[in-house]
Formats: C-alpha cells, structure tokens, sequence
C-alpha cells in the first residue's frame, strides 16, 4: 500500500452511527434499484407504470419515515439530507412520466420547466438556454480548421484493420492513467483494469464498474494518411483525454468503496438521479488535470504542439457538441406543451442559427426519458466544481491547490453524492480531515 494511501485509510472514516438512518440509506439503495430497472425497460420500449406506482409508493414511505429521523452527527445530517435530495428528484421524475391521475389530468400540472428544475435545482433549464445563446462559434473554426486535414483524408473506423490499429494504442493510454494516478499517489501498484475499444454499436466511452473495464469510443480518435502515404496515422489528443474522463468514474468508485451504502458509486445508486451532476463535473474536472499531464509528457506520449492545442481546444468543444442536441430535445417537449412554440425558430434564435430554422430535419428527434436529460449534467457538473474551486482558491493560494492534486481529487471523487450536499461534505467533511496533509 502506498504511504499516503495507508495514511488516508487511518483518517478518512465515514459511520453514520445510527441504525435507522443505516436502514433508510439501504432502502434508498433498493429504490434505486427499481429506478434501474425502470429506466432499462424504457429503453426497451416498455415503460412500464405498474413499476412507476410501486416506486411512488416506496418513495412516499422511506420519505415520510426519513423526516423522523434525527442525525446525531453533523455527517449522519448529510446523509439525511443526501437522501431526501434524492428522494425529491425520484419524485418529481415519476410524477411527469407517470402523473398519479393520469389520463384525467396529464402530468399534474407540470411542464418540462418544472420537470427539469425539479430534479436538477432550480435554474438549471436556463442554463441551458444560455449556453446555447453564448455557443462560441470561432472555437469551433479554429478546431475545424486545426482538424481539417486529418479529416479529408480520414479512414472509416469501422474497417475491421482500422479498428485493430486502434486497438493497438489501448495499452498506450491504459499505461498513460495508471502511470498519471501512481505519480500523484492516487493508487497502489496493485490496483489494475481491462481497457477495451468498445462496440461501434455504443454510444458513449464508458466505466464498467462491475467488471472493472473501460470501454472507449472509436469516434475520439481519428485514423487519417497524408497525402502520398501508406503509412496510417492517428490523431489520438482527444481519446486521452477521454481516458482521464472514464479513469475519474472509476476513481470515484474505488474512493467511494468505504461510504455508506446509497453514497458508494455503484451502477444502482447512478439512478439516484442527483448524483450525476457531480460525477460528470468531477470527471470533466479531470480532464483538465490530464490536459496538464498530456501537455507535460507530450514527448514521451508522441504528441505535437498541434495535438497539443486541439486537445485544449476539446475541453470546450466537448459542451459545443451536445448543446444543440439537448436544447432541441427540451425545446420539442415545450412544443408539444405549448403549440404557439415552436421549437426550431427558438433554437435558431437563441443559437444565432438561421439553418436550425431553415433545415428543422438537421437533428434528429431524440428521446428526453432514453438519457437525452443526462447531458444535462454535464453543464451543471461544469459549474458545480467551478464554483468549488474558486471557493478553494479564496482560502488557499493556487500553488497550495496545485501541490496538493492528489487530495484535492480524491476528495472531490469521494462519495456519490447529490449537487446538494457534495459541497458541504468536501469542505465540512472532508478538507478539516486532511488539512495536515497538505504541503
């Protein structure tokens, strides 16, 4: 065991210490596991109400029973209040898709405004709203311009020889994260994964973490030859960087692997549904760390100054690609609630787009309940560790923050905890723990 691993595992304990807030928390873990097997039945096309009543009854009693509880501790207070965030946003979710006096009166008065507040906290929809409005268009020319060349002569990843030359690199980059966590003393020699090119039927690079694998998406690297070449080459900055993104899921998990049960980064515990915005922020905050790493070891790495600045470019390019697609999902939904909107010249006005308006078939209709609403968290993630952070920097100088990498990753990563109550716990929990620590 490394030496500050073996420190930490002395001081970081988490006990709730008191049995019947042990039993709420393991009940909330049992509501979760419902919310998984409803939400893997709607992406089979079956949702199933009869699974929604059974889960408004269990949220309905472990909420009434959590409201007696009295925390003895001020951490057993933040479990509590984790679970009632929870159990609020589970709420609102069956309350849309499957309002109680459904058909009488469709959705018991709820729009997608409320819907999406209501699980994310309030503002979160104009968030959306302006991100779309403030989408940097000359970034993404000077990403395209950058990437131009690599993908006129782009090869088609789905060749079977592309993909095993891709595959190839895999060890490269599993070796580029363990070598990254094993220098900041995140892990032990001993702690070890599969990493995988996952199928092209995937949609996303994702952490497995029952199986321990990482699986990534060919779609973040780019297989390309030069004019008058044989030779096959491989733009590869982005992929990294995803790498550290998936690498942070499973940090969480290893970190989180001693917190009570509903607070552990298990897959069950990911339909908690208030979680997520810290999770995909942390990770995404990770991104920003590997950049650092990447531009550091860029030789050793095979890396150029242009991958360099594309990568770099990417960190802010990765919110510009989705924004469009969820905006013109949530817009839809308004639409159908409202026929005097009209979800195309929305989006084309607040983007500063007229092809959105003059072409509406250019994005495809997708599915809000399938995962659409996820990447929702993604933005909201941006800002919650944001605003950490800069909290971070008005007590301690950047070189403290900086020295201290490892701790403050780890704390961040710690818990599986809602956007509600993950601040309080780094800073109330958490930082007091190992201050003495920090150099």
């Amino acid at each position: 065991m490394i030496p500050l691993e073996e420190k930490l595992n002395n001081i970081l304990v988490w006990e709730i210490k008191s049995k019947k807030l042990e039993q709420a928390d393991r009940a909330r873990v049992r509501i979760n596991n419902d919310f998984s097997i409803l939400a893997r039945e709607t992406r089979n096309k079956r949702p199933n109400p009869y699974t929604a009543k059974r889960l408004r009854e269990s949220i309905n009693k472990l909420r009434e029973e959590v409201h007696f509880i009295k925390a003895q501790t001020d951490f057993a207070n933040l479990v509590k209040r984790d679970i009632i965030s929870q159990l609020e946003a589970q709420d609102t979710y069956v309350d849309y898709w499957y309002p109680a006096n459904y058909p009488e009166k469709d959705n018991n008065g709820m729009n997608i405004e409320n819907y999406i507040d209501g699980i994310y906290g309030k503002g979160a929809l104009a968030l959306i709203d302006k991100e779309l409005e403030k989408y940097d268009y000359k970034l993404n020319d000077s990403r395209a311009k950058l990437l131009h060349k690599i993908e006129i002569s782009s090869l088609m990843n789905e060749y079977e020889e592309i993909r095993e030359k891709i595959k190839k690199i895999l060890p490269k980059l599993k070796q580029m994260i363990l070598d990254y966590s094993r220098k900041k003393q995140l892990l032990s020699e001993r702690f070890n994964f599969d990493l995988i090119l996952a199928e092209p039927s995937s949609e996303t690079s994702y952490w497995d973490g029952i199986n321990w694998i990482m699986a990534l998406k060919d779609d973040k690297i780019n297989a390309y030859r030069k004019p008058g070449e044989k030779k096959i080459r491989f733009y590869e900055a982005d992929i990294d960087l995803v790498s550290f993104h998936e690498w942070s899921h499973a940090l969480r998990g290893y970190f989180s692997r001693n917190m009570p049960l509903g607070l552990r980064a298990t897959e069950a515990n990911a339909y908690n549904l208030v979680s997520s915005v810290v999770d995909e922020g942390v990770c995404q905050y990770s991104e920003v760390l590997g950049q650092e790493y990447i531009k550091t070891n860029k030789k050793s790495l095979g890396l150029s100054n242009k991958d360099i600045k594309l990568a770099k470019l990417f960190l802010k390019f990765f919110y510009q690609e989705k924004i469009f697609d969820l905006a013109h999902t949530i817009y839809h939904k308004k639409e159908r609630e409202d026929p005097r909107f009209d979800a195309h010249v929305e989006l084309a006005r607040r983007a500063r787009n007229p092809v959105f308006e003059k072409d509406p078939d250019i994005l495809d209709d997708e599915p809000l309940s399938e995962g659409r609403q996820d990447d929702i968290c993604y933005f909201l993630g941006r800002d919650h560790v944001h605003g950490i952070m800069k909290n971070l920097k008005e007590t301690y100088y950047s070189d403290v923050i900086k020295r201290n990498e490892p701790l403050i990753l780890r704390g961040l990563l710690t818990g599986y905890w809602s956007f509600e109550t993950h601040r309080d716990f780094f800073f109330k929990e958490y930082m007091p723990k190992i201050t003495r620590l920090l150099k």
